[in-house]
């Protein structure tokens, strides 16, 4: 099952924070990365890929299970059907990526930013994406089931008929986002932020907007 994939892999790196994650991926499959920025369906487990310079890349259905992405710029990359379970993205930079039907269950995604990116689809459960940028971000029929949105940013981002069950919005910014017809099962958007927001019964909430200023 994913979720106990997910558990395992975070429990084998948990004692080795800071250090480079040992070698799991094929060393061929790093170099055509590096050299061409291509490698589609690739084996690059665990690659230790902090702060490469991605943008653009090819990394359709590859496997990034647990690689270190801390910084990386993945601007514009074609990420669809890849794996990045337990990835550590921290301050990646991920603006237009398109990662549909990807697979980002227990990444790390910290302070990351997904402006413009499209995750439609994606399975996302347990997720950090703290003091996360994700303006304009789609992530429509996304599974977010217990991530993690604590000071984020998704003005005007598009979660339609996403499963955000458990997902903790802590002071999240949902300045006119789109959450029409996603489930909530145990969330709560009592300390976010809502103007011109789409609720899921198709309602719009302005329940946080600013008074409109005085004119002169």
């Amino acid at each position: 099952m994913k979720l106990s994939r997910i558990l395992v892999a975070l429990a084998l790196l948990s004692p080795f924070v800071g250090v480079a994650p040992s070698q799991a991926y094929n060393p061929d499959h790093l170099i055509r990365l590096r050299n061409v920025n291509n490698c589609t369906a690739c084996d690059l487990r665990a690659a230790y890929l902090r702060q490469s310079n991605l943008a653009g890349a090819y990394l359709l259905e590859a496997d990034l299970f647990a690689a270190d992405l801390i910084g990386a710029d993945l601007t514009d990359a074609f990420l669809s059907g890849g794996v990045f379970e337990a990835a550590d993205l921290r301050g990646a930079i991920l603006q237009r990526a398109i990662a549909q039907e990807a697979n980002f269950g227990g990444a790390t995604l910290v302070s990351a930013n997904l402006t413009d990116s499209n995750f439609g689809g994606s399975y996302m459960r347990y997720a950090n994406l703290s003091n996360a940028t994700l303006q304009n971000a789609s992530l429509q029929n996304a599974d977010l089931r217990g991530a993690v949105f604590r000071n984020a940013s998704l003005t005007a981002a598009n979660l339609e008929n996403a499963d955000l069950s458990g997902v903790d919005f802590y002071n999240a910014n949902l300045n006119g986002a789109n959450l029409s017809g996603a489930r909530f099962n145990g969330a709560s958007l009592l300390s976010a932020r809502l103007c011109n927001t789409k609720m899921p019964d198709g309602d719009v909430s302005n329940r946080d907007c600013s008074a409109t200023p005085p004119v002169f």
